[in-house]
């Protein structure tokens, strides 16, 4: 929940123009707990003309970090680099055993049923890991029969390359995007989704990371189905319906289904899947469309 207060109000400070050095202050505190998130810098300057707000979030954030640097020294953040690999490799070794056999994950502590609630339903691997790798360490069990997971076809180190692959794609795709978007009249709020949402894909395709970091994708969200130039095709009627049908759909479903069919293994599957990899990328795939097709400007026209 911090990391998605902290990155609406990243959202808000440029939308509103935000350019104190206090209100700069949040937003690098996000860059310190994200490093991904960087990657906001270069569309809001670019894109947004917000760069006295992206040179004051940047000074902040280093001042930030080399005030913490003398808790940990260097040495503290070059071996947070190799510990990253190291949980990586670790991961990729488990999902090897998941792969094959659902069932083989370590056993979890008697104490994690708390109130008739068993917790340990929400680890792997009943839980979905919210990046590419994890996604594919998918196994079930239906009608007692163990059904191997999409990596039980392909090896973990062949999806870690893919992953790698897809990293680069995205970040050489985002900065055709920024480039196409810096010649075209492109509506604010979009421009913003698809600054949430590059770090966001990103992470996708990196190292094994927290749940949580899911639920930033409610910001963009938010803003492109409430945009009136992004459907601006529609009537205002039809418009009001089809946003408020999408946002009960996509924020009160999936919880209601999962109280009423709990911890059913393929549905919860599927459901995670759609939260935590479709619908961002989606989102994004929607966003660089809508950067595509807007008019280009020619000085102060567009056509």
């Amino acid at each position: 929940m911090l990391l998605l207060f902290l990155t609406s109000y990243a959202a808000a400070s440029i939308q509103n123009s935000w350019t104190s050095w206090p209100s700069c202050v949040p937003v690098a505190l996000l860059l310190l707990i994200r490093p991904t998130y960087l990657l906001i810098l270069p569309v809001a300057f670019a894109c947004l003309g917000a760069r006295k707000w992206s040179l004051r979030v940047i000074s902040i954030a280093i001042v930030m970090f080399l005030m913490i640097l003398h808790y940990g020294g260097i040495q503290r953040w070059i071996k947070f680099v190799q510990v990253v690999h190291a949980v990586g490799v670790q991961h990729l070794e488990r999902s090897k055993t998941l792969c094959c056999v659902p069932r083989s994950a370590p056993d979890y502590p008697a104490n994690s049923v708390i109130e008739k609630t068993d917790f340990a339903k929400m680890l792997p691997p009943h839980a979905v890991n919210g990046t590419f790798i994890g996604m594919f360490s998918l196994g079930f069990v239906h009608a007692g029969r163990e059904y191997p997971s999409v990596c039980g076809f392909f090896s973990t180190e062949w999806i870690a390359k893919v992953s790698y692959v897809f990293i680069g794609l995205i970040l050489v795709g985002g900065l055709a995007v920024i480039q196409a978007a810096r010649n075209r009249i492109v509506s604010r709020n979009v421009l913003i989704a698809f600054m949430v949402l590059w770090p966001l894909i990103l992470e996708i395709f990196g190292p094994e990371r927290y749940f949580y970091t899911a639920v930033v994708a409610v910001l963009p969200l938010s803003m492109l189905l409430l945009d009136r130039d992004v459907f601006r095709h529609e009537s205002r009627t039809s418009a009001g319906i089809r946003r408020w049908l999408s946002l009960l759909a996509l924020g009160v479903l999936p919880p209601v289904i999962f109280q009423l069919v709990p911890y059913m293994r393929v549905i919860s599957s599927l459901m995670s899947v759609l939260i935590l990899l479709v619908l961002p990328v989606s989102l994004a795939m929607f966003c660089v469309y809508t950067v595509l097709t807007s008019p280009k400007c020619i000085g102060d026209f567009h056509v």
